[in-house]
């Protein structure tokens, strides 16, 4: 995901757009192909986080009413499809084509989670 967002900030430092077009065929392709490429990508992505979330009810409510078989299949089903999910979702805001995500993550009440977030960690240090 690193190599993916490192592409896309030098696409962007790029100013001519053929000259972009040229160098990150891939890059530019999302960014020009406003529907298809970036909100796909992020109702790919939510739809594969969902059903993780939502998979896995049954399998933690009664593990052992499964067999192994199907245990096996859920966990090797279940971590590419969250990695992947993820990695849909975050394109799709790189590539600034989910604005309502993107709103939605910019209200106050995150502004003030993200803060709190790193002052939590250390708290939790000196509690345990």
């Amino acid at each position: 995901m690193a190599l993916i967002y490192r592409q896309i900030i030098n696409y962007r430092k790029i100013s001519d757009p053929l000259q972009r077009a040229s160098k990150h065929p891939h890059i530019h392709r999302l960014h020009t192909w406003k529907f298809f490429g970036g909100k796909i990508f992020c109702l790919c992505g939510f739809g594969l986080m969902f059903w993780n979330l939502v998979a896995a009810w049954p399998y933690n409510s009664n593990p052992n009413g499964f067999s192994r078989t199907v245990n096996i299949i859920y966990y090797v089903y279940s971590r590419p499809t969250w990695v992947l999910g993820n990695l849909f979702l975050l394109t799709g805001l790189f590539t600034r084509h989910c604005g309502f995500v993107t709103s939605f993550l910019s209200l106050t009440m995150f502004r003030v989670l993200s803060k709190c977030l790193p002052i939590s960690c250390l708290l939790v240090i000196f509690i345990i």
